[in-house]
């Protein structure tokens, strides 16, 4: 996110550079080169991330490279066996996994996401979490939990 930050300023700066040039191009009446196209290459890069990003298919996406080696995880939680953590489990860094009296599997991230200013967690558990202000049911019992204040 911060390099699309940087990277769309510095863009719409050239963008606009290659505008004047050809605006005073014009008017001196000088010969104006073929119009390029690939300069809507990175807006359309962009726009299509953003839009993958806010529509959640990103997040899906990395969920599903990283199921099973949650689930692997909880499994081994339940049989009473330890995890080294931190860890990575696809592109999820988790800083911390316990499991509840309940059967309530709950793995803590580190760092924050798009869609929390904090760390988030991913839980695994019958019914719907309670302990945070949201929580998205992302499938199989699985829940994504996030303070966004």
């Amino acid at each position: 996110m911060v390099l699309i930050g940087l990277a769309v300023p510095v863009w719409a700066v050239l963008f606009g550079a290659m505008w004047i040039t050809r605006r005073v191009m014009q008017f001196n009446r000088e010969e104006i080169p073929p119009r390029r196209w690939s300069w809507l290459v990175f807006p359309l890069l962009v726009g299509t991330y953003m839009t993958l990003l806010i529509n959640g298919t990103i997040f899906h996406a990395r969920w599903a490279f990283a199921k099973d080696d949650f689930e692997a995880a909880a499994a081994a939680l339940e049989r009473g066996e330890s995890l080294t953590l931190p860890a990575w489990y696809g592109t999820f860094h988790v800083r911390s996994a316990h499991i509840a009296t309940d059967g309530t599997v709950t793995f803590g991230l580190s760092g924050s996401e798009w869609y929390s200013d904090g760390a988030g967690w991913l839980e695994r558990g019958v019914a719907a979490p309670s302990g945070s202000p949201c929580s998205a049911g992302i499938g199989d019992d699985w829940w994504l939990l996030w303070d966004n204040t």
